[in-house]
């Protein structure tokens, strides 16, 4: 059974287990958040600024833990283009 939400300030506020990707959406970053005690169905995006507030140390977890494992474009399209993945690529 999940978690009952807290009131805090009078406002329902559920905890983030975790979150599980990022967009861009109208020039706004939102966050994929994973509910604790909730199933899959019940992720949501969330925009940042809502965040920001009570979420940014999960916030900073995340960046550091893609930071480490996304590669920056260019470089994944020349290797891409390397192993024959992507043939009339110009890296300039």
């Amino acid at each position: 059974m999940p978690s009952p939400p807290e009131e805090i300030e009078g406002e329902l506020e559920y905890e983030i287990e975790s979150i599980l990707k990022h967009r861009k959406s109208r020039n706004r970053i939102q966050y994929l958040v994973k509910w604790k005690d909730y199933g899959p169905q019940f992720n949501s995006w969330e925009p940042e600024e809502t965040l920001l507030e009570n979420a940014a140390e999960i916030i900073n977890e995340y960046k550091q833990r893609i930071a480490g494992t996304a590669l920056p474009k260019k470089k994944a399209l020349l290797e891409l283009r390397a192993s024959g993945g992507v043939k009339g690529f110009r890296a300039d």
